[in-house]
């Protein structure tokens, strides 16, 4: 039987409280307090798990709440177990999460791919069809899973804002899709869906900007494209706004693959990341 949505909210909202309250400020106090046991810099650690220095800064004074990823990579550079940075508690509760991040990315591949023949059925101004249907119908129920992926990292990072503009995103998309299929039918016409995208693109602009406050080079790109499609598409301009939703589709595979890469925060990485200082051999 599956678990009411409610519910599985619930249970994600506990357990990030539960993950906000020991990490901050224990976590980086524990951080810091390793890093310097194992004598190594800031600068040294950020370099060892690819990261900006700023981020470790803010992450010991307790300014951010870093991600699962992010602890498993710290984790890995000094060389110890996860567990040490939550004392005796260990970081279990936090599958659940991963998980349905998992099935986030799954949604995401499906939205991405199904997306595709949706934006040329757009370009091309098809007729409507059944299979234009049934596209319409995946991207719609893609959508939502989608973007719920988004609202929980936004909530995971404390970003308020993308964890809304994703809430917005999960209802105004799929709206705008539904409307498009039954206009002309009940009360739905031009001027509903004109206002419905409108308001949806300013909420792709405010979504653009939450993806620009997150720490990593995809987000930043799909920040940055998310902006650019948004404006093109607010144009009205036939030519723009086909350019903005052809690029579009590589900014969804790019925020599909962020997921991908926050699923895996689950997992503990393979490689020996930590870091190895040398030191002048006694002659």
């Amino acid at each position: 039987m599956p678990v009411p949505v409610r519910l599985q909210s619930e249970v994600v909202w506990v357990i990030l409280v539960k993950f906000i309250y020991m990490t901050q400020p224990l976590l980086g106090t524990r951080i810091a307090e390793l890093r310097n046991q194992k004598g190594i810099t800031q600068k040294e650690l950020a370099d060892a798990c690819n990261i900006d220095i700023r981020t470790i800064q803010r992450i010991e004074t307790g300014k951010v709440l870093p991600r699962m990823y992010t602890i498993r990579l710290l984790a890995a550079a000094l060389g110890t177990d996860i567990n040490y940075f939550n004392g005796d508690n260990a970081f279990t509760d936090q599958a659940p999460a991963d998980n349905f991040l998992k099935w986030s990315f799954i949604a995401g591949l499906i939205f991405s791919l199904n997306y595709i023949p949706v934006v040329l059925n757009i370009l091309t101004l098809a007729p409507d069809t059944v299979l234009k249907n049934v596209f319409t119908i995946i991207h719609i129920i893609s959508c939502v899973f989608f973007f719920k992926g988004f609202y929980l990292l936004g909530r995971q990072s404390q970003n308020q804002t993308m964890a809304i503009s994703s809430l917005i995103a999960m209802v105004l998309l799929p709206l705008l899709n539904l409307i498009n299929m039954i206009q002309g039918i009940l009360f739905f016409d031009t001027i509903n869906m004109a206002v419905i995208l409108i308001v949806a693109c300013v909420n792709a602009i405010v979504f653009g900007i939450s993806l620009l406050r997150e720490e990593g080079n995809l987000y930043k790109a799909a920040g940055y494209i998310t902006l650019v499609q948004s404006a093109l598409l607010l144009t009205g301009n036939f030519p723009l706004v086909s350019f903005g939703l052809l690029i579009s589709v590589f900014c969804n595979f790019v925020m599909t693959f962020i997921l991908y890469k926050e699923s895996r925060a689950g997992q503990t990485p393979h490689e020996d990341t930590s870091v190895k200082k040398s030191y002048p051999v006694a002659g």
